[in-house]
């Protein structure tokens, strides 16, 4: 394990790939890392930022970010920077996860839907609380985590469903990953320092 493949970082957050590119949010800024050999190629400024953090990548290599203090989508789209989405009437946008043309933003009053071509939002899955990680789970749920320390299973009109909960060790769960094929959730626990991995049942 190389514990110093990217260095210069203060605090990052989310990450994306595309192609050869890693990009990774830090904070007020926005790094482009050369997958290769761990080196920053590009730093981008987000002006007014306060708290960025999940990053998107779509098909055409668009870069979606959230602002949790702002309350703002950003996008990077060839190297131009932009307020790609002000967020009024939801609050503490963090968690994304997209699908084509579609946009799901996890919120503190939900799961948002964007369609990014009319911009349009409506609320996919009401969920109370701060969604962290955010990934589909089959058709029309997600699995979700918490700062705190519980990743569900949420759905519309469904009731949630605890999975994980380390709460009561005060062990984070930040963002989270799910492979499918081997339905391995894996959920990094932040200031416990360990990447834990659970196999889901049928």
């Amino acid at each position: 394990m190389d514990t110093s493949w990217a260095i210069g970082l203060h605090a990052p957050k989310g990450m994306g790939i595309k192609g050869t590119t890693l990009f990774v949010t830090d904070i007020d800024r926005i790094h482009a890392i050369d997958t290769a050999s761990g080196k920053i190629m590009k730093s981008h400024d987000v002006e007014g930022a306060r708290f960025l953090n999940d990053i998107a990548v779509d098909e055409e290599g668009g870069v979606y970010v959230t602002d949790m203090e702002t309350n703002r989508l950003h996008l990077l789209k060839n190297d131009v920077l932009s307020v790609w989405l002000e967020l009024k009437d939801f609050k503490r946008p963090n968690g994304l996860y997209i699908e084509g043309k579609v946009l799901f933003v996890g919120t503190g009053q939900g799961v948002l839907k964007i369609d990014t071509a009319l911009k349009s939002v409506v609320m996919e899955v009401p969920h109370a609380g701060g969604i962290d990680g955010l990934r589909r789970y089959g058709r029309g749920a997600f699995i979700v985590s918490d700062w705190k320390g519980k990743t569900e299973l949420i759905a519309r009109g469904r009731n949630a469903v605890l999975l994980v909960d380390t709460t009561a060790g005060n062990i984070n769960a930040a963002d989270l990953e799910y492979i499918p094929e081997k339905r391995l959730l894996i959920i990094p626990t932040f200031f416990d320092n360990r990447v834990v991995a659970y196999t889901l049942g049928k």
